[in-house]
């Protein structure tokens, strides 16, 4: 009996030791798990959403029926080691229902009625178009040939407005019409709750609410639309506090705060 209590008393304690080291090796492979998605992971706001539920904001990527580019498009987004299995793995939802982060809406589909409003003020060309959503309402969309891939880094953006893209990803090649005035984008913010403002709209913004951001030699009303859009996608996400390439003018950085920068919060867009 001695011997017996003798042994418990040796293997209780070496459990224990056990039991934390497990644990411990546990955790460790669920952070390697999530580092190994290389993918932009879901906002801690959307990660408590139930599946039942609908997020509170979305991103939609609309296609015609029997429409071969989008039939193409959405190929190689679900393709092995493509952007939606990329983002799965890093705790995405993926799907044609409202719940999922990333909704596949075809247009002859009975969407539900927070979407069926969008898809009627979106023109729907031969090509899907992706849009992020949140109450209702449009908040950022994307466009093709204007340097940005649509892979899980542009998915990230779309979901969260940040770019979290690696530093020396190799940028398509642009396929519309540029000026060579200003870098072109394909994530772009709305336009004071406008997804596809035209020229003059963009303009009459750009001088009426980031007067300070804009050079004196810029000639807006000779650059191209996209040129437009990538100039005020720039300076809005700088205002917003999120990392931007653009940088103020170097004789107007004593505006705003001090030091050229808004703080995050307000949006004037």
């Amino acid at each position: 009996m001695r011997c017996l209590l003798l042994s418990f008393a040796v293997l209780i304690p070496n459990y224990a030791i056990f039991l934390t080291v497990l644990a411990a090796a546990q955790e460790t492979s669920k952070e390697i798990a999530v580092e190994s998605s290389n993918g932009p992971r879901i906002p801690e706001e959307l990660q408590q959403d139930k599946r039942s539920t609908i997020p509170v904001r979305r991103v939609l990527v609309i296609m015609l029926p029997n429409c071969e580019r989008c039939e193409k498009e959405l190929q190689q987004l679900q393709a092995v080691k493509g952007p939606f299995e990329v983002l799965r793995k890093s705790g995405w939802r993926i799907g044609h229902g409202p719940t999922n982060h990333i909704q596949l809406v075809t247009i002859s589909d009975h969407a539900d009625p927070e979407v069926s409003p969008i898809i009627a003020s979106i023109k729907i060309s031969k090509e899907p178009v992706v849009v992020a959503v949140e109450s209702g309402q449009l908040i950022r969309s994307f466009k093709a040939g204007c340097t940005t891939p649509l892979d899980e880094w542009t998915f990230g953006w779309m979901l969260t407005g940040k770019d979290e893209r690696p530093k020396g990803s190799i940028p398509e090649s642009a396929t519309v019409s540029t000026t060579q005035n200003y870098p072109l984008r394909g994530n772009h913010w709305s336009v004071e709750g406008i997804w596809n403002p035209t020229s003059e709209f963009v303009i009459s913004h750009l001088r009426s609410n980031h007067p300070t951001d804009l050079k004196i030699e810029w000639k807006l009303e000779s650059w191209s639309h996209h040129e437009l859009l990538s100039l005020h996608d720039d300076i809005h996400e700088r205002e917003e506090g999120f990392p931007s390439r653009y940088q103020l003018p170097s004789s107007r950085q004593t505006s705003r705060n001090g030091s050229g920068i808004r703080r995050p919060g307000r949006r004037s867009r």
